[in-house]
C-alpha cells in the first residue's frame, strides 16, 4: 500500500460501505507515514508563524541565523532557534 493517501470522489448517494472503505484507506496512509517526518525546504519565512513551529530553512534565500538547517520558533521571544 502506498504511504500517500489520495482521496477518491465519492459517489452519490454516499453509502456506509464506500465511506468505510475510504476511511480504511486514510488510516492506512496515516499509519504508513507515521514513522517519518519530512520537512519541506523553505526559501522564505512562512507567512503564518506559530509559537513552537519547526521549519527547515535553505540558509541562502532565507537564513534565520545559522544557515541551512532545522529551526524552531521560540514562543517566549519570537526568535528562530537553530536545532541543527
Amino acid at each position: 500500500m502506498s504511504s500517500t493517501y489520495q482521496p477518491k470522489t465519492l459517489p452519490e448517494p454516499i453509502n456506509a460501505a464506500v465511506v468505510n472503505e475510504e476511511l480504511r484507506a486514510l488510516k492506512a496512509g496515516l499509519e504508513d507515514a507515521a514513522p517519518f517526518h519530512q520537512f519541506v525546504l523553505r526559501t522564505a519565512e512562512p507567512s503564518l508563524i506559530l509559537p513552537r513551529m519547526v521549519v527547515y530553512a535553505d540558509g541562502t534565500n532565507w537564513n534565520p541565523g545559522s544557515g541551512e538547517g532545522i529551526y524552531r520558533r521560540n514562543a517566549a521571544n519570537s526568535a528562530w532557534v537553530f536545532l541543527g
